[in-house]
C-alpha cells in the first residue's frame, strides 16, 4: 500500500434475541436481498450479471468464495450522508457468499474504494445465546478513511440491529424462530 491508500479491519458485535436459533440467523443472512435492504442508507440493491474477471469486486470474490457456494453480484446503491449538506447516492458492486457459518461479502465502490465483510452467527461465551459478528476490511485513500470508518462503524451498527429485529419480527411475539 503506498502513502495514499490505507487497509483498516474492524470487528463488531450484536446480541440476537434469545427467540433466534443459529439455524434461523443463517438462513436470514442467506437472503442477501433482504439483508442489504435492511441497511439503513440503502436505497436499491439489484442483480447484475457478473462484472469483468480482471474487476477488484470479482478477484475478491473469488478468492473468499467458500467451496461449493455461488456467487451472487449485485448493484447497491446507498445515499452517503454529509451532514448539513444533505447526501449524495453512489452505487457499488458487491458480491455476496453464502457461507456455513453466515455471509461473505466483497464491494468495489466509487473512488476506488473496496473491501470484504463477513457476517458469522456465533455462540455467546458461555453458550447461551447467539451473537452476529461482523469483520470488515476496508481499503480507501487515507485521507477519506475516518470519514468511511466513522459512517462504516455507526449505519453497519443500525445494520446489525435491524437484523436483529427482522429475526425478532419472524419469531412474533413469544414465539422461537426455526430455520425452514
Amino acid at each position: 500500500m503506498s502513502f495514499f491508500w490505507s487497509t483498516q479491519e474492524l470487528a463488531s458485535e450484536t446480541p440476537l434475541p434469545a427467540s433466534t436459533d443459529r439455524k434461523s440467523a443463517i438462513a436470514l443472512l442467506h437472503e442477501h436481498a433482504t439483508v442489504q435492504n435492511l441497511q439503513p442508507l440503502v436505497t436499491d440493491s439489484k442483480p447484475i450479471p457478473v462484472p469483468s474477471p480482471n474487476e477488484p469486486v470479482v478477484t475478491e470474490a473469488t478468492s473468499a468464495c467458500p467451496e461449493g457456494s455461488t456467487v451472487d453480484y449485485r448493484a447497491v446503491t446507498i445515499a452517503v450522508p454529509f451532514g448539513p449538506f444533505g447526501s449524495t447516492s453512489i452505487t457499488s458492486k458487491s458480491a455476496y457468499m453464502d457461507a456455513d457459518d453466515g455471509v461473505i461479502a466483497t464491494f468495489q465502490a466509487p473512488m476506488g474504494v473496496s473491501g470484504r465483510l463477513r457476517y458469522r452467527v456465533v455462540a455467546t461465551d458461555d453458550g447461551k445465546g447467539l451473537i452476529l459478528r461482523e469483520e470488515a476490511k476496508i481499503t480507501g485513500v487515507s485521507v477519506m478513511m475516518p470519514f468511511i470508518l466513522g459512517t462504516e462503524k455507526e449505519n453497519h451498527a443500525k445494520h446489525r440491529m435491524s437484523i436483529a429485529k427482522e429475526l425478532e419480527r419472524r419469531a412474533g411475539v413469544g414465539g422461537k424462530v426455526s430455520g425452514t
